[in-house]
């Protein structure tokens, strides 16, 4: 999120002639009016700058000021009864502050000369401007307290910086020594492609809440066949074969540790709902609530989609359902099922004589007798992963199981 910072100053800026003219004839009366028309005028009067945030004058109005007084007992007397006043940063600037604020007469810098209202050529004073951090949102960072080299990306990314039914390749890829492959873009068939350091998906290892998983038939990973990132809270790549402590079944390549997203403390429904090119649609429903000393986090999506390749279709459906249970005060349950249902035409890619002759949209073709028959590769994955988590704390003893 972006604190936005509005700034207005008040610039007063004549031609020689109307300047002479405003040094011969005193300053003009303000009659009462909104306290940012009142500050312009002051402003155009005096030759002074004024700066204020865009929401301090609004809705307020100033009292009517006679001709005659020096500026600053003008500006005192526009801000009279206003809960505002203001602070001088030079002889000519002037920062309205709001009236709990002290207030200072002296300025910055005494010897900064004030603005010659009968010189042609203009020497502004110098314009203060202060302004709120901007929260940056960063893909991936390193933890303060990492024995390797690590990167973490966390949940605010996770959920306001990419598509909510991308895979967990879309997530990693923005940390370092990642590579990924996905032409049908985020969420949308599988990933052939996964490297961590120059090690290809097989050579590494990948968990979910400390759990190492994989596909069935070998070590690698169908990515569009697990957890779409709106179920996830956090990524962790570590870029090293871990301790005597990390498990799993190719731990020298580094591990990719995935965290699933905990139930909120504040109950709600979010349905979500995204359409896009290539006959792309994706919606669900999450849901947090606290049954007791139970919160719940349930999840419910599909998609359907043409893809960018020709004849690689992809349909998913995907559930999840996460509860936390306070057992005591160092006690809680954790239970985690998740049920995903991906099918697919898989593609193997193009030759560069295929892109030529049929585009860079080829994929698979109607045509019966070709190996790139749709019809011959079609694929289907069903995966479910479901665990129960007990943590306590008995004396100076952690226990995980």
């Amino acid at each position: 999120m972006r604190h936005s910072l509005a700034l207005c100053i008040a610039l007063a800026l004549a031609s020689a002639a109307p300047a002479i003219a405003n040094a011969a004839t005193p300053p003009t009366a303000i009659a009462a009016m909104p306290l940012a028309q009142a500050l312009d005028q002051f402003s155009h009067d005096t030759g002074w700058q004024v700066v204020y945030d865009a929401a301090i004058p609004e809705g307020v109005l100033s009292h009517a000021v006679p001709a005659g007084l020096a500026p600053a007992q003008r500006l005192a007397a526009l801000l009279r009864d206003t809960h505002l006043d203001y602070r001088l940063v030079t002889p000519t600037t002037a920062k309205i502050v709001p009236g709990n604020v002290r207030a200072g007469t002296t300025p910055a810098d005494a010897s900064l000369p004030a603005i010659d209202t009968r010189d042609s050529a203009k020497n502004l004073a110098p314009v203060s401007v202060s302004a709120n951090a901007v929260d940056t949102l960063a893909p991936s960072a390193p933890p303060l307290d990492a024995a390797q080299p690590t990167s973490v990306i966390d949940e605010r990314f996770i959920r306001d910086g990419l598509r909510f039914n991308a895979n967990f390749d879309d997530i990693i890829k923005y940390a370092p020594s990642i590579t990924v492959t996905s032409p049908e873009g985020p969420g949308l068939g599988k990933n052939e492609g996964i490297s961590l350091r120059g090690f290809q998906d097989g050579q590494f290892n990948i968990t979910f809440d400390g759990i190492p998983f994989g596909d069935a038939s070998d070590l690698h990973h169908t990515t569009s066949a697990y957890f779409n990132n709106h179920v996830l809270g956090q990524a962790q790549i570590d870029r090293g074969p871990g301790g005597g402590s990390t498990i799993g079944n190719a731990t020298f390549g580094g591990t990719i540790g995935l965290r699933s997203r905990d139930p909120s403390d504040e109950p709600g429904i979010t349905p979500y709902l995204t359409i896009g090119s290539w006959n792309t649609r994706a919606g669900g429903v999450a849901a947090d609530e606290t049954i007791g000393n139970t919160k719940v986090f349930a999840d419910i999506s599909k998609e359907s989609s043409d893809t960018y390749l020709k004849g690689t279709d992809d349909k998913r459906q995907h559930v999840f359902i996460k509860t936390i249970s306070q057992l005591g005060d160092a006690t809680t349950l954790t239970f985690v099922t998740s049920y995903n249902r991906e099918h697919q035409n898989t593609v193997q890619g193009a030759t560069l004589d295929e892109i030529a002759r049929y585009g860079w949209r080829f994929g698979l073709g109607d045509d019966p007798t070709v190996q790139n028959y749709k019809g011959a590769n079609n694929a289907a994955y069903y995966s479910s992963f479901t665990y129960l988590g007990l943590d306590s704390r008995i004396g100076e003893w952690d226990i995980e199981d």
